[in-house]
């Protein structure tokens, strides 16, 4: 998946699932890049719930196209696939409010005072494991000191612990600190939970997950098993 996104650059299949997380983040990604430079940005929750509602409807409108109706779990009743899309944008927008009413609390919000200004969004990763394979990751939120993950999930799936996305991510930046930010679908809460990650810890988790599945590629490979293009089978990811 991740190749095809951001190698081969193929348009990614769309799909009801994915509609909410892919619009509740593009949403915040646009908020964080318009409020750098600006140090009172997040002082009004007004202005900022305007802006972030703003841009949600634009982005959920841009994500619902070429959706098809069997995407969704109605697949022969297009009426009930568009009341479901509506279901999820409403949705949204009260996460995206609490969101800003939020904004002078949460600590991961890009206080000046607290120290804790956003160094980027969507921020562009690139390191080698070992000096033997080289990654390449986008985080959603980096903070000076600490890496912010959104996720649009269940509550009992909000689990930083148990994240190799974010040990891969403090590996490479050496940042112990850790957090998801959990838009939750269930209890309709946004919970932040974090973590301080063991980095001698990381280091051998990380080190000994990527390399396995390196030498289990390889083993495939000298098997005599042929690489396929990932567009036409999804085990292939």
């Amino acid at each position: 998946q991740f190749q095809r996104k951001y190698i081969w650059k193929e348009p990614e299949k769309k799909s009801t699932a994915l509609l909410e997380g892919s619009a509740i983040t593009k949403t915040l990604e646009k908020t964080y890049r318009n409020s750098f430079g600006d140090d009172g940005y997040w002082s009004d929750p007004v202005v900022v719930k305007n802006a972030l509602l703003r841009d949600y409807s634009v982005a959920f409108a841009e994500e619902t196209k070429g959706i098809e109706p069997d995407s969704s779990p109605y697949q022969d009743d297009a009426r009930k696939a568009f009341l479901v899309w509506e279901e999820i944008k409403l949705r949204g927008g009260k996460f995206l409010t609490k969101f800003s009413e939020m904004n002078c609390g949460p600590d991961y919000q890009p206080r000046p005072a607290r120290g804790d200004k956003p160094c980027g969004v969507e921020y562009e990763l690139r390191f080698n494991v070992r000096g033997l394979v080289p990654i390449l990751g986008y985080i959603d939120l980096l903070e000076k000191k600490r890496i912010v993950d959104w996720k649009v999930t269940k509550e009992r799936y909000l689990n930083p612990q148990a994240s190799f996305q974010l040990s891969l991510y403090a590996y490479g930046l050496k940042i112990p600190n850790v957090a998801l930010v959990g838009f939750c679908k269930d209890s309709g809460k946004i919970l932040i939970r974090q973590d301080k990650r063991d980095m001698k810890k990381v280091k051998v988790w990380v080190e000994y997950v990527v390399l396995s599945a390196c030498k289990a590629v390889l083993d495939g490979l000298n098997a005599g098993f042929p690489p396929c293009n990932p567009s036409f089978n999804i085990l292939c990811d």
